[in-house]
């Protein structure tokens, strides 16, 4: 079962119950942006699927570039994975709050393994959740 979820720059954790732009449909001031802002970026990539197509990818892109957080993992039996512009103090102070709640939840293990993808660098890093809390991601 595929769980989602966005963390704002601010560090709230919005889960997501069905597709990242549902999400942002559903309150676009929450994430900046006005529906009408959305329906032309729809309108420009001229999309018709609006789960995988364009413009679900550039609004995604331009969240994380903004400093949101994409967080999800698609099987129960695959690694979370999350999309990040940096791994900058804040990112990663954000990405500790989102990991606590997950570990209180019980979806989320010290010993699991997180699949950090950053825009920035176009680079992946793959650590454990303990790394992640004891903000040692680097070494």
């Amino acid at each position: 079962m595929e769980k989602m979820y966005w963390i704002s720059p601010e560090g709230e954790i919005i889960p997501i119950e069905e597709h990242p732009i549902k999400t942002m449909v559903k309150q676009p001031e929450r994430f900046n942006y006005t529906i009408d802002e959305m329906q032309m970026l729809y309108a420009k990539y001229s999309d018709e699927n609006e789960v995988e197509g364009e413009a679900t990818k550039t609004i995604i892109v331009g969240l994380i570039e903004k400093g949101w957080s994409y967080c999800y993992r698609k099987d129960v039996n695959k690694d979370w994975q999350a999309e990040v512009y940096k791994l900058d103090k804040n990112t990663r102070f954000n990405l500790r709050s989102w990991a606590s709640y997950m570990i209180e939840k019980k979806d989320l293990g010290l010993d699991s393994q997180l699949k950090f993808h950053r825009l920035h660098k176009k680079d992946k890093l793959k650590k454990s959740v303990l790394k992640l809390m004891e903000d040692d991601l680097f070494s």
